[in-house]
């Protein structure tokens, strides 16, 4: 969210295979007693943010400083060079700082601008990534119905239920079902595996294992562990509390 400027968009997005995150905690690390710190950053090798052309023609990233009033605009379309140009007027400005990433989609891509499409993808990549992911959706939600000096846009879409009579005579006011957008979040799921076993409840436990949709029911066993030596890793395994109908199937993946 901090932004970059010129320099830091040729840098950071003109060289392929040179990976920022890598240089920050090179740099951070040189502090010994702050290993821990950034081990929940993600991008190592540099070469991620250029799979967006595997279903865009054109990127362009939008980018803002926190110490500077200038929007600098990075575009390519991965045909061996780049532009790097002040954002005009006429570009939606950034508040504040940080990055905004455009991708023109190609046309047999399509379908990665489905809700239920990103929502698959972000639930089997990146459910467990301790940064939040939203998506915008639109959403109908119930409101009493309000009267033309209450601000009502023209091109609002309003369905209107009716009106039930009280006992008195009165109205009551009548039902208005609206339409908003609002932002979802995603990746809801964290990765409890990161914590420490005291630290995590036989409630998050059990949550955790239905979320994962494999079968039903309180898992048989689970082991929570930290291993370390030359490879270091943190590992959930649980044993599912029945056996697979499919066990014994070789033409099921889910039992391999």
């Amino acid at each position: 969210g901090v932004g970059m400027n010129k320099t830091e968009l040729i840098r950071n997005l003109g060289t392929v295979a040179k990976s920022g995150t890598s240089e920050f905690l090179s740099n951070m690390n040189k502090d010994d007693s702050d290993s821990e710190s950034g081990k929940n950053l993600i991008g190592q090798f540099g070469v991620g943010f250029y799979s967006a052309f595997l279903v865009a023609d054109k990127v362009e990233v939008s980018s803002k400083r926190l110490d500077s009033d200038e929007q600098w605009k990075w575009s390519s379309e991965a045909k061996g060079s780049f532009s790097v140009v002040q954002d005009g007027k006429n570009e939606e400005p950034i508040h504040g700082s940080g990055t905004r990433i455009t991708l023109f989609m190609k046309d047999d891509a399509e379908e990665f601008l489905k809700h239920d499409r990103i929502e698959e993808l972000v639930k089997k990549y990146s459910q467990f990534i301790s940064f939040p992911i939203y998506l915008e959706v639109e959403e109908e939600i119930e409101a009493e119905q309000r009267t033309a000096n209450d601000g009502v846009e023209d091109d609002e879409e309003l369905h209107v239920d009716g009106q039930n009579e009280l006992e008195d005579g009165e109205k009551q006011p009548a039902v208005v079902k609206q339409k908003v957008k609002t932002w979802k979040l995603l990746n809801d799921q964290k990765p409890i595996w990161m914590r420490e076993p005291g630290e995590v409840s036989n409630d998050e436990y059990n949550a955790f294992y239905d979320s994962l949709e494999y079968m039903p029911g309180v898992p048989f066993a689970r082991s929570h562990f930290k291993a370390e030596g030359e490879v270091e890793f943190r590992a959930l395994l649980y044993i599912q509390p029945k056996k697979p109908f499919t066990f014994l199937s070789t033409n099921d993946d889910s039992s391999k």
